[in-house]
């Protein structure tokens, strides 16, 4: 029985490969390149962070040391203020005692003129009202200590020296006039108009609500602009 020749040929695994397999056998990314690109993402947000939380602290550092320094400022700045109330508040009670003291050796010059006089002499009120004008001298000395560079040749300040020494000056005249036993001159005096330059500028609320508060608020050291310091 005669058999049939097939000639041999490539097998159809040979000559059609599966696509599969060939999508297989394409080459894979290489895996540490892709795990250090990961790293090098976190390590760099971390960073950013570390980075804003740095600039945060910077920021709250720098506006708790403006608040502290601005508290600080303000404290020393009441401090001078109830330096300068109390200083002058000093001066302007002394010179009114002083004004009072002179009026009462006045009329007991008066009185001893028609041999009615009792009690302190002209010569004791006399010494008591120049140890006042003392005081209101040392008052006033604090009050001038206190006050800025700038504040010492303030206008205001000036106006102030000026009313102050012509009503203590006058004070003092008074005193002379009784020394020397000359009444007339006593009480032609017009002491009282003296005295009226200096209430408006002070009593206790010419010092904090005039408009020389908000002059030395300027002129303060102060950390931000503030409305020049005479004090």
């Amino acid at each position: 029985m005669a058999t049939s020749f097939i000639p041999a040929g490539p097998t159809p695994s040979n000559t059609h490969k599966d696509p599969l397999r060939k999508a297989d056998n394409r080459s894979d990314p290489p895996t540490n390149e892709v795990f250090m690109l990961s790293r090098i993402r976190v390590v760099s947000g971390l960073l950013c962070v570390l980075a804003l939380f740095a600039l945060l602290q910077l920021f709250s550092g720098g506006v708790f040391y403006s608040t502290v320094k601005a508290d600080k400022d303000n404290f020393a700045y009441n401090q001078r203020l109830s330096t300068l109330q109390r200083a002058m508040g000093t001066s302007w009670v002394s010179l009114v005692q002083a004004r009072n003291t002179l009026n009462r050796a006045g009329i007991r010059y008066l009185l001893d003129s028609q041999q009615a006089g009792s009690g302190a002499t002209v010569k004791d009120l006399v010494a008591l009202a120049s140890e006042e004008l003392k005081h209101a001298d040392e008052g006033f000395a604090e009050f001038n200590a206190n006050l800025s560079e700038k504040g010492k040749k303030a206008e205001n300040v000036l106006t102030l020296q000026a009313n102050y020494n012509a009503y203590r000056g006058a004070l003092g005249e008074l005193i002379d006039f009784l020394g020397s036993g000359n009444f007339k001159g006593f009480v032609d005096q017009p002491t009282q108009g003296f005295q009226d330059k200096l209430p408006r500028i002070t009593t206790p609320g010419w010092v904090t609500t005039s408009c020389w508060r908000t002059k030395a608020l300027r002129q303060m050291k102060r950390p931000t602009p503030v409305p020049s310091c005479w004090w």
